[in-house]
């Protein structure tokens, strides 16, 4: 049945462009090019991070609705990058985040990554 159900959502989206499918959240408010996203329970709020700027959002979940939105936003300071972010953790009142440096100089393309906390 599950992958039936997984069949169908794809046919949905792919061919037919009928309702989401039953088991997809609606996005509210969401930027552009989500890296990385992490749940807290004791917060009740989801933490989502961009590749392309510098801010945690803070988004709220309705699973009675299927809705999520964002409604706010904290900007990181004393990052290592303006951009770059791959992936976020919260523990307490922490945050750990991941970059990753992407450059290319005369034809070779590298890639360093930095544990950051904030």
């Amino acid at each position: 049945m599950k992958y039936f159900l997984c069949l169908y959502c794809l046919f949905n989206f792919l061919v037919a462009g009928l309702s989401q499918c039953p088991d997809t959240l609606k996005l509210y408010n969401f930027p552009c090019c989500i890296s990385g996203m992490d749940w807290s329970e004791s917060d009740q709020r989801l933490y989502l991070v961009s590749d392309v700027n510098n801010f945690v959002y803070v988004a709220k979940v309705n699973l009675n609705e299927m809705v999520s939105q964002v409604i706010d936003s904290i900007s990181i300071v004393n990052s290592p990058h303006k951009i770059g972010l791959e992936a976020i953790r919260k523990k307490g009142n922490t945050f750990y985040f991941a970059y990753e440096k992407d450059e290319n100089t005369n034809g070779h393309r590298s890639a360093t990554a930095f544990i950051s906390k904030g």
